[in-house]
């Protein structure tokens, strides 16, 4: 029996639909980090007591094509991905939280923020008035851009980092990554020719281009702001302290919880007395969202809430998995949560109801005749795809499922509330 057939019979009493078997089978071949990410995957669909019938093909497309892509195996290293628009909730939760709201003079330190660090530019225009330093290790010294926007990172050695498509879709990923080697290779000969044309001048950024091919040499300084500055310095570094707030995320799932712990612990140095910090993942305009919220209270860091987005309920893409550890505090958690209200039979039946009314309407993930979640329909382009799982979450938002969410885990022990963004909460120190 096959690797994806003996999880089907595991912990899907072999439910799986022939089409989400047929776009999950690449993984049989895959190296053993991929198939550890789908055993966690399917063991936390378990958990939130998903059904057979709704892991759709487009869940099942985006596993079986791209996730050998994205996980660190195939960079050597943890590749900085990022996506416009991604932390717009988080912003908002940034000016309105409880804990301690962010305001005009305050600091903000943005770890691990990617490249190009678009999230941090869209925090920066948010938050004018607030001084704001971006972290990431992974800055390079070159960058090496294609007409198509496809681009590949480069380190002050001329070694290659990682190269990523500009848009962000499975079908950009498989052209990149069909002939790894080949890409490696042809970016390296862009920067072979083009490299002896640029100037030497640091920290200004500086680029050359010749026939639709584009280098730059200290990148990331040509993003700086005069409110935002940038630095190659990760978790553990010094140099970073006296911000009223930092944000980590789409990072510390890559850890075990020992080292999330210890993290925690060294931005808590990084924090003013009564600082906050988030850390957590999510996607497009904040989908797929789950986040802890911790505050620097005497000197120690101190839990206030744990919440996540109520499309988690129902996942089309891989952050809601999103881990390369079992012991990982955050699924783990939103896991235990979304069985509770998977548990719930009304609420479970009415949000499955309202949730197949909106795919149907979006053509996205529509229920088929046989009972199955399908894939997305060809006439639904990708920019529309991409938003599709944020027009299903504001209207669960909008049609009250949170707060329904919210009382059933009430009455099953929790302290849980609608959060300032409308995400689920809970008091991670009062878990029943």
């Amino acid at each position: 029996m096959s690797f994806i057939l003996e999880l089907n019979h595991e912990y899907f009493a072999d439910g799986l639909s022939a089409e989400v078997l047929a776009l999950l089978a690449p993984i049989d071949g895959q190296r053993i980090e991929v198939q550890q990410f789908v055993t966690r995957m399917f063991r936390q669909m378990r958990r939130q007591r998903t059904d057979a019938h709704d892991f759709s093909e487009r869940l099942a497309l985006v596993t079986g094509a791209m996730l050998q892509h994205i996980l660190p195996g195939a960079w050597g290293s943890i590749p900085p991905i990022t996506q416009t628009g991604r932390h717009t909730a988080i912003d908002e939760y940034l000016a309105r939280n409880p804990w301690r709201p962010l305001g005009a003079g305050d600091g903000l330190l943005d770890l691990g923020c990617g490249f190009p660090p678009v999230t941090t530019l869209e925090t920066a225009d948010r938050f004018p008035q607030v001084s704001i330093v971006g972290a990431d290790p992974s800055f390079g010294e070159y960058l090496v851009k294609e007409a198509s926007g496809d681009y590949a990172v480069f380190d002050a050695h001329h070694r290659l980092l990682y190269f990523q498509p500009a848009a962000r879709s499975a079908e950009r990923w498989r052209a990149m990554f069909t002939d790894p080697a080949e890409t490696r290779a042809r970016f390296a000969a862009h920067l072979t020719a083009l490299r002896p044309h640029l100037p030497e001048t640091l920290p200004v950024s500086r680029h050359v281009s010749a026939d639709g091919v584009e280098i730059m040499r200290n990148p990331i300084a040509g993003f700086e702001r005069p409110n935002v500055s940038f630095r190659r310095l990760g978790i553990g570094d010094g140099g970073l302290h006296g911000f009223a707030a930092a944000r980590c995320f789409n990072l510390l799932y890559y850890f075990d919880r020992a080292f999330q712990e210890e993290s925690l612990r060294w931005l808590s140095h990084t924090l003013i007395e009564g600082g906050i910090s988030l850390t957590g993942a999510d996607w497009t305009r904040s989908r797929c969202a789950r986040y802890s919220v911790h505050r620097r209270e005497h000197g120690a860091v101190t839990a206030k809430e744990f919440a996540f987005s109520i499309d988690n309920i129902r996942p089309f893409d891989l952050v809601t998995f999103f881990t390369l550890h079992d012991d990982d505090p955050g699924t783990a958690l939103m896991a235990q949560l979304i069985g509770v209200l998977h548990g719930d039979t009304r609420f479970r039946e009415d949000s499955a109801r309202r949730m197949d009314e909106i795919q149907q309407q979006l053509g996205f993930c529509a229920r088929k005749p046989d009972g199955y979640l399908g894939g997305v329909l060809p006439s639904l382009a990708a920019e529309e795809a991409m938003l599709a799982s944020d027009r299903i979450g504001a209207a669960l938002e909008r049609d009250g499922f949170p707060e329904r969410a919210v009382d059933v885990l009430m009455r099953n022990g929790y302290r849980a509330w609608v959060n300032c963004v409308g995400h689920i909460a809970v008091d991670p120190l009062e878990l029943p």
